[in-house]
């Protein structure tokens, strides 16, 4: 509601009246109910795409002339207005209604939205209004709605039968569809540092005399694989390092594709006046052969005392939701394709791209100065064929 408050605080002070525009000096009050009925009628099958407004305390004169008049007493209840509605006209109305403050004087407003079951109409009488009667906002009056209204009305209705609006995506960091991302230089793998401190550990044991290696390898009580490398023999260290490759596998895999990943998603935002129905995606990512992105989640198994190398002799066992929401992500012919299902879109309100953010293995130097193009094609039951978006990121 927040938002709308500002918007129409915003159209006071800077917009006319119009087809989607219509100030009131007074609130819509139990004996103007029939006027009030004509305007929702009005402005809902006005051919204006987007939202419409009624805002009633501001009596109008022209565009640089307005008046706060403010509302008298406490505000009807929107409950009322709803009742209303729902009750005199056919097809449902969508709409807000809120009250606020405007230098210091009490407003009210009906923000009318998704108008997109035209034409509207009363649907049984009301005082001097017959079943069937209905109105349209024309520039800044009301008109009662003719038979080249109806004509217009389902001209466009069938012409729309497709998805006519347009998606605009981005970065939500950049505002645009190109991002820089840098690139870690200084990634050292968790078993490259391990394997470097177990060889200190060995030098230093080896340029001890014989009675310190012996005095310093007696192991304090406690489970073997709880034991420092420096509790060790050389020989039992060697051992360990002979086995890093095997051992440290998903150490080094959560480090790449989790812990040091640059975790990436977009925002875009349904721009027409229409919902686009079961949209879904494949996105083909065009980049250097070095590019890794992260076919799922990884999860830290922790299945080795990093202290040591030792194997602790068990596995932590992945949640089972661990990748749900996360694209599904696939390599073909090369290219990695990102596939995913999004649903219905609203029109006007930001949703990410992805439900969870794509990894990116950024601890690659090779991937300094070369770019990577996420084509994306969307697809839904509204769409015709598909939309087509690009979205760029430049590593640096």
């Amino acid at each position: 509601m927040s938002k709308h408050i500002d918007e129409i605080k915003e159209i006071i002070a800077h917009e006319g009246e119009g087809r989607s525009i219509d100030f009131k000096s007074i609130e819509y009050k139990s004996g103007i109910f029939m006027e009030f009925l004509k305007d929702v009628m009005a402005m809902a099958n006005s051919a204006h795409i987007g939202n419409r407004y009624l805002i009633c305390g501001v009596k109008y004169t022209s565009d640089t002339d307005k008046q706060i008049l403010g509302i008298e007493g406490p505000v009807t209840d929107s409950a009322v207005y709803a009742q209303l509605i729902n009750d005199n006209i056919e097809p449902e109305v969508h709409f807000d209604y809120v009250d606020f403050d405007y230098e210091g004087k009490m407003l009210t407003a009906f923000v009318i939205y998704d108008c997109l079951d035209q034409p509207y109409m009363l649907k049984k009488a009301y005082i001097k209004l017959q079943a069937g009667d209905s109105f349209i906002r024309k520039g800044s009056s009301t008109k009662r709605l003719m038979r080249s209204d109806i004509d217009r009305i389902f001209e466009k209705r069938s012409s729309s039968k497709y998805f006519q609006g347009e998606l605009n995506l981005y970065f939500k960091e950049t505002g645009a569809d190109d991002l820089m991302v840098r690139v870690a230089r200084d990634f050292e793998l968790p078993s490259v540092t391990f394997k470097k401190r177990a060889e200190a550990v060995i030098r230093q044991k080896e340029s001890q005399d014989y009675i310190s290696q012996a005095f310093g390898s007696r192991r304090p009580n406690g489970p073997a694989g709880d034991l420092a490398l420096e509790n060790l023999t050389t020989t039992e260290i060697q051992s360990i390092i002979n086995s890093i490759p095997e051992n440290w596998v998903q150490e080094d895999q959560y480090a790449l594709k989790e812990l040091y990943s640059y975790k990436l998603n977009a925002e875009f935002v349904n721009n027409g006046e229409e919902y686009v129905k079961d949209l879904s995606y494949i996105i083909t990512v065009e980049g250097p052969e070095s590019l890794t992105i992260a076919e799922r989640i990884m999860y830290r198994q922790i299945n080795i005392n990093t202290s040591n190398g030792i194997r602790r002799g068990f596995e932590m066992q992945a949640p089972a939701n661990l990748n749900e929401g996360y694209p599904n992500i696939y390599k073909e012919n090369g290219k990695y394709i990102i596939a995913g299902k999004l649903g219905d879109l609203k029109h006007g309100l930001p949703e990410n791209l992805f439900q969870v953010p794509i990894r990116l293995v950024i601890a690659n130097p090779g991937l300094i100065n070369s770019e990577v193009q996420f084509n994306c094609k969307f697809y839904g039951e509204n769409i015709q064929n598909f939309i087509v978006k690009t979205l760029k990121v430049k590593f640096i």
